[in-house]
Formats: C-alpha cells, structure tokens, sequence
C-alpha cells in the first residue's frame, strides 16, 4: 500500500514560491459550470483538475449536472484531466471510470504538480501553445503556481467538499495556502 504523505515534486520546485505573481489565478470560479461565463475568447484548451474540481476528494461519483458540463465543453475546447493522484489500482480505476465517464483522456505524470512536467504533457496532449490553455483547480501551490509557471492561464475553483480531504495532507494545506494567496492578492490589488 502507498502512502503518499508529502508532494515531494512540490518541494522540487520549491523556486516557484518566489514568484509571488504566480500565486494570483487569472480568474476564480464558485463552481465549474461557471467557467466559460470567465473566460476570454482565445482559450482553446482546458485543463481540469480531479478532486474538488470535477468531483470530491476520494468519490468515484461525478454529478449528473457536471458530467452533462464536461461532455458539453470538450466539444467546443480540446480538454483533458490532469491529477496528482499516486497510480494506486484503486485510483487508477476511478479516474479510467471518469474518462470513459465524459470522453475527456487523463494525464499521467511520474512528476507532481507544481512541476513543469505534468503541464508539458498536458499541452502536448492539447496541441495548443500555453497561452491558449487555462488549468482548473482549487489548489494554489498545485495547480495554479505550476500552470502560471508554465505560461498558462489560470482558474481557481472554490473546492466542492473541502471536508473530505484528508486533514494533514490538503486540508491544513489548503488553509496555508489560501492565506498566502489572500495576501499576496492584496498586495497586488
């Protein structure tokens, strides 16, 4: 069984943390059914993160209203799924059930998010330059400091049921992250 305590990719990429910029999400989002409501018209591609994204931490149950939304974008934009998930079997097999699920491939990356790797597979998979790609996520010091970094677009999506992450390892996080976030957004406002 594989504990993953620690983004280990995260401490890696460490440099990241000094460009406070990249802490700032290009738009924020309540839900994902809002997203192309904020979106400018020279977004080809979506990148979605999994959990609290699309669908709560550790559910293998996409909602009715978000599944009939996924199938819907990725006819008008090139989309894909790209998750921090350790390839346990179990998790392997949710994320294969959520791809057949909306059509939407899933990305695999030997590397985490904040580092460049798993965006670099992403836009290839897109074919689209970054400036063309937004990422979805709710998780600052993943997914929004890693796509900035990496010259995409970026949406931060308030998480779906925060109270089903596992507490040391995002939710204690997610608090430290969306202080910074708070106040780096203030000192650029």
């Amino acid at each position: 069984m594989s504990i993953d305590l620690f983004n280990l990719d995260f401490f890696l990429n460490i440099k990241y943390l000094f460009n406070l910029k990249s802490y700032i999400p290009t738009i924020t989002l309540s839900n994902l059914l809002t997203l192309e409501q904020k979106i400018d018209f020279s977004i080809e591609g979506i990148i979605l993160d999994v959990d609290q994204t699309v669908m709560p931490y550790g559910s293998s149950k996409l909602s009715t209203e978000y599944k009939k939304y996924l199938i819907d974008i990725s006819t008008r934009y090139k989309c894909c799924f790209l998750s921090n998930f350790p390839k346990t079997e179990s998790k392997l097999s949710r994320l294969t059930d959520l791809s057949k699920e909306t059509g939407i491939e899933v990305i695999y990356s030997r590397r985490k998010k904040p580092d460049p790797l798993p965006f670099k597979l992403a836009i290839k998979y897109l074919k689209l330059s970054p400036n063309k790609v937004i990422m979805v996520g709710d998780r600052v010091f993943t997914d929004i400091l890693g796509a900035n970094n990496f010259g995409i677009k970026t949406a931060l999506i308030k998480p779906i049921n925060p109270s089903s992450d596992p507490f040391w390892m995002v939710q204690i996080p997610r608090f430290i992250e969306y202080t910074l976030y708070k106040l780096i957004s203030s000192i650029f406002e």
